[in-house]
């Protein structure tokens, strides 16, 4: 699991596939670079988050982060990723996409 994202890089001959984040790792000194797709399957909400902080929410290969920060207030404010699970003190929503990445792993 990663922890955070430090930078991202994009190619501009190769669009959304040519983007590159770069992100340190739980337990591992090293940051590496990481499509940008991959970081976005594993932790779309931080990595929407991320795109929100460094004003890339316009650019056309990160249009799909918006959606996501349009419905920021329906993700609770004290879960930083979608890994982290709903506990009965808090009341709000988890996106359904939790339920699932929890079962499958």
């Amino acid at each position: 699991m990663f922890d955070k994202i430090l930078k991202h890089w994009d190619s501009p001959t190769k669009g959304r596939k040519g983007i590159e984040v770069l992100v340190t790792w739980v337990g591992y000194e090293v940051p590496t670079w990481e499509p940008m797709d991959a970081i976005k399957k594993d932790d779309p909400v931080t990595l929407a988050k991320y795109a929100e902080e460094h004003d890339l929410l316009e650019k056309t290969a990160w249009k799909w982060a918006a959606r996501y920060m349009k419905r920021k207030d329906a993700f609770c404010p004290n879960v930083s990723t979608h890994k982290e699970k709903q506990t009965k003190s808090t009341k709000c929503q988890v996106p359904i996409w939790n339920t699932r990445s929890q079962n499958s792993s």
